[in-house]
């Protein structure tokens, strides 16, 4: 009796273990998609660090950048409300003050590593906010506002942007203006 109970004890935690490594194998979470993908990592990590949901895609061509933008203390950008670009921020370093013309969500880098808390945070338009290292924000077309550095340090940001190009203008985004 005592050894048919051993072998029930032994199976049931085979596989309870089975099911457990099978669950962590297969669970996802959304990081995984962005990280992975269809790409096979080796050696090799990805770090989320903004996210954004663009309400439609563009229907004409488009380019992709990246840029890196330093805003030194006193600076600003103005951008007009009726900006074609589709814009992912994420602030690498220091306090940047944040003014939308559009309802916003800004997704709080420091509440996503804390379980429970509110990672993202809805802003109405017209409304200032600041942002902080680890925050990010996406600006759909047809918004604008102003980015400012109230600070007495610079601000560096990491920006993605989709931009709409008109036809035969592909390559220009980076390009500086003359």
């Amino acid at each position: 009796m005592m050894r048919r109970l051993m072998s029930l004890i032994a199976v049931i935690s085979v596989v309870l273990f089975g099911v457990g490594v099978l669950a962590s194998t297969h669970s996802a979470t959304a990081q995984d998609a962005y990280e992975k993908g269809e790409s096979v990592f080796t050696d090799a990590t990805a770090e989320l660090l903004a996210v954004g949901t663009v309400p439609s895609f563009p229907s004409s061509p488009a380019e992709l950048a990246l840029q890196r933008v330093v805003i030194v203390p006193g600076g600003h950008i103005d951008t007009p409300g009726n900006d074609g670009r589709v814009t992912l921020i994420y602030v690498e370093r220091g306090t940047l003050t944040v003014r939308n013309t559009v309802d916003t969500v800004v997704t709080r880098g420091a509440a996503m590593g804390t379980p429970g808390a509110q990672a993202q945070e809805a802003i109405p338009a017209e409304t200032e906010f600041t942002m902080s290292a680890g925050d990010a924000n996406l600006s759909p077309a047809s918004s604008g506002g102003e980015l400012r550095n109230d600070g007495t340090e610079e601000v560096i940001l990491l920006a993605g942007l989709i931009v709409p190009i008109p036809d035969g203008t592909a390559g220009t985004v980076g390009t500086p203006a003359s």
